[in-house]
This record gives structure tokens, C-alpha cells and sequence, in this order.
């Protein structure tokens, strides 16, 4: 096993965690620690969703055992929970066979999740603006005619 890939994979997995310990603290302070910017630019200047908008509510939904509220969050992320487990074990194996690549995949991996995510993007905007479904209820009232209407 490289030695060097391995501290590698075990640093990741400490940021992971730490990230993960930190998050209520940064959760807490955000606002502050923003300066006035946007917290999401398409959100907040552009009043449309990113792909990932609704991303953290899936996954805290998913913590509870609700699929169905984590769908209505953010389909894509339920959806790539798989993939992402799947791509994370393959790591495992490669670094237990000692092999120097963990993260390894073809380029038509990565061209497929960048469209998928873009696709996903524009149909919640389009089904949002053209057809007033908002499963999230952020940007619909903006969309709507209230100005400004929107908590994120």
C-alpha cells in the first residue's frame, strides 16, 4: 500500500469529520461571517435554484428517515447518495490493493454528473417559473409577483 496515498485518504476522512463537528458552529455564525455577500448567488441575486440548492435540507431529512421531504428538497441529491457510496467503497478497495489512484473514473463519469446537474438545474427553474411548482416555496412568491418575498 502507498504510504503516501493512504495518509492521503485518512486526511480526507479527518476533514470530513471535522467539517462535520464544525457545521453547527459555522451553521450559528454564518450570517456574520458572510460580510453582507450572497450566501448563494443565484438564490439570492438571480432568484433561481443551482442544482444543489435545497441539498442540506434533503440530506437533514434523510438523517430522520424522511425520504419523501428529502425528494421534495433535492431529488438529485437522494439520487447521487448511491453513486456517491458506491464511488467511495471503490476508493476503499483501490487503497486496501495499494493502488496510487482512489478517485479514479472515466471522463464520461464526470460529463454525465455535469450534465445531469445542469439538466436538473434547469428543469426545477423551468418547472419553478413556467408552471409556478416550487417544492422548495423559496423563490416562487419572487416569481409570483411579491417582491422580495422569499426566506432563505
Amino acid at each position: 500500500m502507498n504510504r503516501k496515498t493512504a495518509k492521503r485518504f485518512l486526511l480526507l476522512h479527518i476533514a470530513a469529520v471535522a467539517a462535520a463537528l464544525l457545521f453547527p458552529l459555522y451553521a450559528r455564525f454564518a450570517d456574520f461571517l458572510s460580510f453582507g455577500l450572497p450566501k448563494c448567488l443565484l438564490h439570492d441575486v438571480f432568484y433561481v435554484y443551482c442544482p444543489l440548492c435545497g441539498g442540506t435540507r434533503a440530506v437533514e431529512a434523510l438523517l430522520r428517515l424522511n425520504l419523501t421531504d428529502a425528494l421534495r428538497c433535492n431529488a438529485l441529491v437522494v439520487a447521487a447518495l448511491p453513486f456517491a457510496l458506491v464511488f467511495y467503497l471503490r476508493a476503499w478497495r483501490r487503497l486496501l490493493r495499494g493502488e496510487s489512484s482512489l478517485w479514479r473514473a472515466p471522463a464520461w463519469v464526470w460529463i454525465a454528473a455535469v450534465s445531469v446537474m445542469v439538466l436538473f438545474g434547469v428543469a426545477r427553474n423551468v418547472l419553478m417559473i413556467g408552471f409556478g411548482i416550487d417544492p422548495l416555496g423559496d423563490l416562487w412568491p419572487v416569481w409570483n409577483g411579491s417582491p422580495r418575498a422569499c426566506a432563505y
